[in-house]
Parts: structure tokens; C-alpha cells; sequence
């Protein structure tokens, strides 16, 4: 028993060293490798050392918490980055893929792009949001991508929506969207055959476009495309160069969108 205590009393001060100067190396960008490197100092050197950064701390604690927020922020810089570099590998599959419908400004400076689940609470809620923004700042261009993550019955309402963006084209659709996006009841040949007749197609026509390739081939390639990005959840957004995930209000929005355009001029 004396022993192991021993060892913990010697190491207690190196963690506090190590610990220490990893946050010193944080806040005053020193390599965190060489500001722990003690392999030159005695025992009682360490221990010393030891003593007078937890000193330090104690007196200034202020230092460790400007340091995590300085860490943080690095963080946050760096997966933003990682994430705009994403988004350029997949450009064309995002902006330009002809596979989904785009609205807005068709020539606006700035391009959003959601990912939504027919079947999403948040997205549900963003709808409004995001139509407002779209209509008050009147030069962003809006693209939807449908990303069915919610089960069978998600699945059946982004069939519906695809199938007649093919069939039908770009206003239909958004009339079935919105449609889709506050609809209450059950996801079966009834909601088809009310689609049908919103988008002025067949039921027939629609259930049978439902389950071509080419519908779940669009479907198909969106999952590709989020699991590519790092998106797992809805609703998800690109904004410009930016990927911005779960619900957002719509300042927050407005925000991202300035962010872009400040990097276009």
C-alpha cells in the first residue's frame, strides 16, 4: 500500500506538468511535443517544475480557460476547413447534378443547398425559415436534395418527389414539396394518388415512375453524396463553401450567406 501511494504521489506532479504545459503550448502556440518535453530533468527537477505551474494555475486559471477557447476555436477553424474543402471536391454533384430541383434566383450569387427529410421534424420547422430567406435577400440560389433518413416512410414520400420532378418538372415539384413537407397523415397510394393530382400527372403514372431506376438511382446517388460530405442527419446545408448541419434560425442563415459573400469579393 505504501508503495502504490508512493507512485501515485510521483506521479501525480508530471500529470500536472504534462496537462499544464499542453495549455500553455495552446495559448501561446508553442509545439505542445517540445513544451512537454522533460526528458533532461531530474526527479525533483519534475517535481519542482511540477509544483510551480500548479502554483501558477491556481493563482491564474484564467490562463487554462483561455487556452481550451483558443483550442476550440482552432477546432472549429480546422473542421471548417476540412469541411469547405468537401464541398469543392463535389461541386458538381452539389450545384450542378440536373437530378434536383433548384429555385430562388436560378442566377444568384450564393448557392444553398439542403438536404431534407420529408418526415424531419427540424426540417419541417426550417421550411418557412428557409423560404424567407431565400425571398427577402433575392439573389441566393436554392437547391434540394431529398435524403430519406427517417425509414420506409421517408423513403416512399422522396419517391413521390423525385418521380415527379421527372415526370412533371421543376414547379409541379416544388407544389408537392411543400405539400409533402406538412403533410400529417399516412404515406400509402392515397398520398400518391393527392400528389398525382397536385402535380396534374396520373396515379398510375406516378406510382409506376416511383420505382424506376431512375428515381432510385437519384435517392441513391444523394446518400453517396452526404456520406461523402459527413452529413449523417437533417436538415443539413451547403451554403456557398460552407456545410451547415441541423437546424439553424434565420439570422444564423443570413450569416452564412454574408460569410460567402464576403469571400466572393
Amino acid at each position: 500500500m505504501m508503495l502504490a501511494s508512493k507512485s501515485r504521489a510521483a506521479v501525480g506532479p508530471l500529470l500536472r506538468i504534462v496537462a499544464a504545459s499542453a495549455a500553455l503550448a495552446v495559448l501561446f502556440n508553442a509545439p505542445a511535443s517540445t513544451a512537454s518535453d522533460f526528458s533532461n530533468l531530474t526527479e525533483q527537477e519534475r517535481e519542482d517544475l511540477g509544483n510551480e505551474i500548479g502554483r501558477f494555475i491556481l493563482e491564474n486559471p484564467e490562463v487554462i480557460v483561455e487556452a481550451l477557447i483558443r483550442m476550440q476555436e482552432r477546432e472549429r477553424l480546422a473542421e471548417a476547413e476540412r469541411g469547405r474543402a468537401r464541398v469543392g471536391m463535389f461541386s458538381d454533384e452539389l450545384f450542378a447534378d440536373g437530378d434536383s430541383w433548384a429555385g430562388g434566383s436560378l442566377d444568384g450569387d450564393v448557392t444553398v443547398v439542403e438536404f431534407i427529410d420529408y418526415r424531419c421534424g427540424f426540417c419541417r420547422r426550417s421550411q418557412g425559415i428557409v423560404e424567407e430567406l431565400i425571398s427577402s435577400d433575392g439573389n441566393i440560389r436554392f437547391v434540394l436534395k431529398e435524403f430519406p433518413i427517417l425509414g420506409e416512410d421517408s423513403e416512399f414520400a422522396a419517391r413521390i418527389a423525385v418521380a415527379v420532378l421527372q415526370l412533371a418538372g421543376a414547379s409541379p415539384y416544388k407544389k408537392v414539396h411543400d405539400r409533402l413537407m406538412t403533410h400529417r397523415g399516412a404515406f400509402d397510394d392515397a398520398l400518391v394518388a393527392e400528389m398525382a393530382e397536385v402535380a396534374g400527372l396520373g396515379r398510375k403514372e406516378l406510382s409506376a415512375r416511383m420505382f424506376e431506376d431512375s428515381v432510385v438511382n437519384v435517392i441513391a446517388k444523394n446518400h453517396l453524396l452526404a456520406r461523402e460530405l459527413g452529413i449523417d442527419g437533417t436538415p443539413a446545408f451547403v451554403i456557398g463553401g460552407q456545410l451547415v448541419s441541423g437546424f439553424n434560425e434565420l439570422e444564423q442563415l443570413r450569416d452564412y450567406v454574408d460569410q460567402e459573400r464576403t469571400l466572393l469579393q
